[in-house]
Formats: C-alpha cells, sequence, structure tokens
C-alpha cells in the first residue's frame, strides 16, 4: 500500500513501471490508462487486507435510571419544542418555573436539543430530570456544559486547592464558598492571598465579601483604604460603607455634616403652629455648603477623589462623592423635615446640581423608597437637574411605589416612561397593573392613525408581550380582547406590514402557549 501511495503522490506519468500487488483482477486486466490501474489496485488492496477481520466488540452502556418526576404531558411537547427553539419570545423562563413547581420534567426526545446548546442548557437545565443527567454523561461536550451550571459540593482540600492554583473565577467561587462554611477562615486565604495580586483580580476578590458582609471584616477592609490601587480603595469603601457602625460611615457623616449647614427655624407654638399646620407650611429651613478647598489626605485615603464628573466641577464632585456615603434618611432625622420638604431647599442651592445627585446616588445604594419617591416627583415636575437618572429614579421605589406610578403614566398615557418602570416589577403582576398596560393598548389601537406622530417610535405591542408574559394566570382571561386585537391583524396577513404581522403572530402565539400550559399543568 505504501508502494502504491507514493505511485499517487509521484504520478502515473512521472514513474518508470507501475506497482505490482498480490492483487489480480480482471478490472486490472481491463483497466485503460495506469491512472484506473492504480485505482483498483489501492481498492482491491484496501478490501483484501480488510478480509477476515472481525469487528471490534462494545458492551451496551447501562439503560437510564428510573425518575422519580413524572413527563410533561404528550399535549405540550410541540409546546416546549417551539420555547426550546426560541420561537416563543421570552415565555421559557415562565415555562421553567411552571415545571418545576409542577414536579415535572422534560420528555427524553428533547434533551439533546437542550444539552446542545449553551443557551438553551443555562435555562431549561433545572428540568431535564436524572434521564438528562444521564444523557449528558455519554457525551464529554455536554458534560462539561451541564457541569457549569450546576453547584459543585467541594471539600475544603479542594476548596484551598482551587484557591491556590486556580484562576479568578475558581478563586472567587472558592473564597464565596468558604465564607458560607466558615467566614474568618476565608478572611484568614483573603489575608495572605492579597499582597500577591494585582489589578482587576484584586478589586474581584475585595467585591467578593460583599454577600455576608458584617463587622468582622472591618479590620481587612480598612486596610485596604492604603492600597496603591485606587480601584481596590473604592471597592473597600463601598463595603464599609454598608456598615452602619463602621469608622468608615462614622467619618462619613462627620465630614458631611461639616460641610452642610442646616438652620431650622424652631417650630412656632400656640396659634401659629395650628395656623401652619392648617396650610401645610413646615418650619423654615436654610442649608450654608461649606467645602474645603483642597482635597484633604484623609479624604483622599476613604476613597474620595478631587476630578471633575459630567456636568460637575471638581469641588461639586467631591461633594457628590460625599452625600453618596451618607444615607439620605439621616438628613431627615438630622432637620426633622421631610423628603419633600427638603428637595426644594436643596434645588435653590447654588450646589443644586451637587447636592441632588449625591442624595439620588444615596438613595439609590440605601435603597430609601421615600426619598426615591420624593426625588421621582421632583423629576416628574420637570426639575432639569435630574434627568437622565430615570433608572436610578426608578430602582429606589418600593413595589407598591412603582405600581402606582406605572398606572399614574399608562392612565396619562405616557406609554414610555411606564414601560422603564415595568422592567424591574416583580412576576407575576398585580391585577391592577395587568388592568392598565391592556387597557393603555386597547386606547391606543383605538386612537386615528394619524395621532401615532405624537409618540413616534414608539411599539405598544412590547408591552402586550411583556403583559402576556408576567400577567398572572387568573388574569389571562380578561386579556380576551387585547389578544382578539393581535388575531384580527394576524387575520389581516403581511399586507400592513411585515413586522406588524410577526409581532401579531408572536403574541396570539404567546396567548395560546400560556393558556394550554396553564391548563395542562395547574398549580
Amino acid at each position: 500500500m505504501q508502494e502504491l501511495t507514493r505511485l499517487a503522490l509521484l504520478g502515473c506519468a512521472n514513474a518508470g513501471q507501475d506497482v505490482c500487488t498480490v492483487i489480480d483482477t480482471p478490472a486490472l486486466q481491463a483497466a485503460s490508462s495506469r491512472e484506473q490501474r492504480l485505482l483498483w489496485q489501492a481498492g482491491s488492496l484496501a478490501v483484501y487486507l480488510a478480509a477476515g477481520q472481525r469487528p471490534q466488540t462494545a458492551s451496551l452502556p447501562q439503560g437510564a435510571p428510573l425518575d422519580a418526576q413524572a413527563e410533561v404531558p404528550a399535549t405540550l411537547h410541540p409546546l416546549l419544542n417551539a420555547a426550546i427553539g426560541g420561537e416563543l419570545g421570552g415565555i421559557a423562563p415562565w415555562l421553567v418555573q411552571r415545571l418545576r413547581a409542577c414536579g415535572l420534567r422534560l420528555p427524553a426526545q428533547l434533551l439533546p436539543q437542550v444539552l446542545d446548546k449553551q443557551a438553551a442548557l443555562e435555562t431549561w437545565h433545572t428540568v431535564i430530570g436524572v434521564r438528562g443527567h444521564w444523557l449528558a454523561g455519554h457525551n464529554p461536550s455536554w458534560q462539561r456544559r451541564l457541569e457549569g451550571q450546576l453547584p459543585t459540593q467541594l471539600d475544603e482540600a479542594t476548596l484551598q486547592r482551587n484557591w491556590e492554583e486556580g484562576n479568578i473565577d475558581q478563586r472567587r467561587h472558592a473564597l464565596a464558598t468558604l465564607r458560607k462554611r466558615d467566614p474568618a477562615l476565608a478572611r484568614e486565604w483573603l489575608l495572605v492571598r492579597l499582597p500577591k495580586e494585582r489589578g482587576e483580580p484584586k478589586v474581584a476578590l475585595v467585591q467578593a465579601l460583599k454577600p455576608g458582609l458584617s463587622l468582622a471584616d472591618e479590620p481587612l477592609l480598612e486596610s485596604l483604604l492604603d492600597d496603591r490601587n485606587l480601584p481596590v480603595r473604592l471597592a473597600a469603601a463601598r463595603l464599609l460603607t454598608l456598615l452602619p457602625e463602621s469608622a468608615f460611615r462614622g467619618r462619613m457623616l462627620a465630614r458631611a455634616q461639616a460641610c452642610l449647614h442646616w438652620q431650622v427655624a424652631a417650630p412656632a407654638r400656640g396659634v401659629l403652629a395650628k395656623l401652619g399646620n392648617l396650610l401645610n407650611k413646615p418650619a423654615p429651613a436654610s442649608l450654608r455648603v461649606d467645602l474645603p478647598e483642597d482635597l484633604p489626605k484623609d479624604w483622599e485615603r476613604d476613597g474620595l477623589r478631587e476630578q471633575s464628573a459630567t456636568g460637575l466641577g471638581k469641588r461639586a464632585a467631591l461633594l457628590c462623592q460625599l452625600l453618596e456615603h451618607v444615607p439620605p434618611s439621616h438628613w431627615s432625622d438630622l432637620t426633622g423635615l421631610t423628603p419633600a420638604q427638603l428637595l426644594p431647599i436643596l434645588a435653590a442651592d447654588e450646589w443644586n446640581k451637587a447636592l441632588l445627585t449625591g442624595v439620588l446616588d444615596a438613595s439609590y445604594r440605601y435603597q430609601d423608597a421615600e426619598w426615591g419617591a420624593a426625588l421621582m416627583d421632583a423629576y416628574l415636575a420637570d426639575n432639569p437637574l435630574l434627568r437622565g437618572d430615570e433608572g436610578k429614579l426608578w430602582a429606589c421605589l418600593n413595589d407598591v411605589q412603582r405600581e402606582a406610578l406605572i398606572c399614574q403614566h399608562l392612565h396619562q398615557g405616557s406609554p414610555m416612561p411606564a414601560s422603564y418602570g415595568l422592567r424591574g416589577m416583580r412576576t407575576p403582576w398585580p391585577s391592577t397593573l395587568s388592568a392598565a398596560v391592556c387597557q393603555a393598548v386597547l386606547a391606543d389601537a383605538s386612537q386615528p392613525a394619524s395621532n401615532d406622530t405624537q409618540r413616534p417610535g414608539f411599539d405598544f405591542s412590547q408591552l402586550s408581550e411583556q403583559l402576556l408574559l408576567h400577567c398572572a394566570d387568573d388574569d389571562l382571561p380578561k386579556l380576551g380582547e387585547l389578544v382578539a386585537l393581535y388575531a384580527d391583524r394576524l387575520a389581516q396577513g403581511p399586507l400592513a406590514g411585515q413586522r406588524q404581522y410577526e409581532r401579531a403572530r408572536l403574541i396570539v402565539a404567546l396567548a395560546e402557549a400560556k393558556q394550554t400550559a396553564i391548563k395542562e399543568m395547574p398549580l
């Protein structure tokens, strides 16, 4: 065979003579050219060499173990197949949650489709059942993907090996796991390791202290305020400010109070007090801001920086950073005034941009819903100093405040800010919220086409899709008129526009899929 290969590489025209083999068949004798003879020789010799060989024996793998979980009803198999393939929008997380609540698993025929795609496995890995794990064990690539989704129970020796020899992700995982078991030992590991780390890995390990943060971590974090790396100092400062009794928090409060001088008039008494209460007029207050000309060294150690920010000079940016570390409720307690009473005073000051930005950042950091609501009211009153911070404003609100404000926007015909607020709503949506969204979609559909230019670029089908995905089971039947609206558009075909047709098809399919799933998997 080697001689035949050499002849093929050299070329029959360049060889002096043909190669002789043990094979001599009529086909070789009838070959009309040297090239044909070479091919017949190679094929015949391959068959000759394989003759008499026995096939390798292989044992069948052990069958999949029995699964205690029941399989999803067969009527749902097409629906699940479409959801796994991404044909039903964002319904997959809801379906997974439904399957888990009902104690069901995916059917066997859909498991390869899930195991073969990383994105699908990330969503569906909790409902693949025992058979899914068994099947992944027979395919190395599937097994690696699945192992990446499952929490691993590591003993202390393995944790220590990952901590000392692993990459940054393995070290962070080892540290987080050990902090749950033995916080003191985890701090000892970190004390030894941090001096050897540099750059982003060091910052990542410091940030890993946030879960389970306690005053026992304060000495370590205080020492990191002297680190030469600014991102490390900032990471330590952000954690220290979350500890109400830390010395860092006390220093920041003292600095803020030294810079913000509040003067609140003594409350009136007698008839004047009663008159003020009737008129809802608070006691008059004033504010004077006094910032240092140069950044003190101890301020710099605690992570405060003298640098310009968007729309702010160096000293204004310093004031903003300082206020970010102070719970906004501190100013209410100090002055005896509500956030709604304090905000106009902040807005009237010459440092108003820095003051409002600072208290907004603090409200976001400390999740102060009362201050968040007052700031949102100021924003809705068209305060230009709060523009561009809509995300933080919404994030400061609790669920009740968020729902009320979303409904208010929808009733006023302002779907854009309402859709922004809906992104953080808990699931399932309250019935009143679902009803408000449905009514807004139907109201828009009833408007003449010429009115659409009042809201350029806004797509109400996005609201409809989110409503179907997040509404409660009992509210789905109440959306019949909305679904019928899109069914009519679907019946018209793509003449009105291909995108509108595709959106209508998706929304109708979502409604039907969710109705079927609720019927077949009742809670």
